[in-house]
C-alpha cells in the first residue's frame, strides 16, 4: 500500500511539475538573413599558401592546347 501511495505522489508531481505535451521549438527566434546582411556576416577567406604553390606546380605538367585533328 506504502508503494503505491508513493507511486500516487510522484505521478501528481510529475504532473504538475510543468511538463507540456507540446515540444520546444529551438529555431522559434531565427530569422533568415537578407543577401546584404549575409556578406557583411562572412569573413573573407584566405587561401591557404601551400595550396597556391601546388596548384602553380601542377599547372605546369596539365596541357592548355588541343590536338589538331588531321
Amino acid at each position: 500500500m506504502r508503494w503505491l501511495m508513493m507511486a500516487g505522489v510522484l505521478g501528481l508531481f510529475g504532473l504538475f511539475s510543468g511538463c507540456s505535451d507540446t515540444p520546444i521549438d529551438p529555431y522559434a527566434d531565427m530569422k533568415m538573413l537578407s543577401p546584404q546582411e549575409a556578406v557583411g556576416k562572412a569573413a573573407p577567406i584566405d587561401e591557404d599558401p601551400a595550396l597556391q604553390e601546388e596548384r602553380a606546380h601542377n599547372a605546369k605538367f596539365t596541357v592548355t592546347k588541343e590536338k589538331k585533328s588531321r
